[in-house]
């Protein structure tokens, strides 16, 4: 019988620029999922929203601000 023994690879460091379709791709990601929470909060009620401290008026700042990301 052989011992196997299994060791932790380290992770390489990406020195490289990704390219421009990677980065259209992120775009395109992230305003998907801008666009998809903005109606996730639209569906809510206002009451709801209250309850999170929006308006309807703050929807959109909401969803493109750092703190609900």
């Amino acid at each position: 019988m052989t011992d196997l023994t299994l060791s932790r690879a380290e992770p390489t460091e990406r020195k490289t620029n990704p390219g421009p379709l990677a980065a259209m791709f992120r775009w395109v990601y992230r305003r998907y999922v801008t666009a998809r929470a903005a109606n996730e909060l639209a569906a809510l009620d206002d009451r709801m929203l209250a309850d999170l401290g929006l308006s309807r008026s703050q929807i959109s700042g909401a969803v493109r601000s750092a703190r609900f990301r």
